[in-house]
């Protein structure tokens, strides 16, 4: 069965965006221009909780990454790396009957991004 991650050489994709140095370890926080190496702050938190799932072994990298390109090959290719492995993880955890209802996990993000949006409006919070 192909994936939509098995091109096998294909042209096209576009190049490689966002790659750090080749001196730079991956777990730097901040790139040699002292900006941060994360697009968002989500993204950090991401890379972090797949250390932690792998770490306590609720989930192998080989098992998220089965997850994530079991995805629909449409909104594989549309999504960004990230996107991918937080749909990669909710599938898996679906699957494992860790979350029963992913829609519940979105209004909760959804959530917290307006309540940082709103600290960050009045100075009360972290960016």
């Amino acid at each position: 069965m192909s994936r939509p991650n098995d091109v096998g050489g294909a042209q096209g994709f576009g190049a490689l965006a966002g790659t750090l140095p080749p001196d730079q370890p991956i777990v730097a926080a901040y790139g040699p221009d002292g900006r941060s190496v994360w697009g968002a702050d989500w993204q950090a938190r991401v890379w972090a909780l797949i250390a932690v799932l792998g770490t306590n072994g609720v989930c192998s990298a080989s098992e998220l990454r089965d997850a994530e390109e079991r995805a629909d090959p449409g909104e594989f290719l549309a999504s960004s790396y990230y996107e991918r492995v937080v749909a990669g993880m909710e599938r898996l955890f679906e699957e494992r009957g860790l979350l029963s209802d992913t829609g519940d996990m979105a209004d909760a993000g959804d959530t917290a991004d307006a309540d940082r949006a709103g600290d960050a409006a009045d100075g009360t919070g972290d960016t």
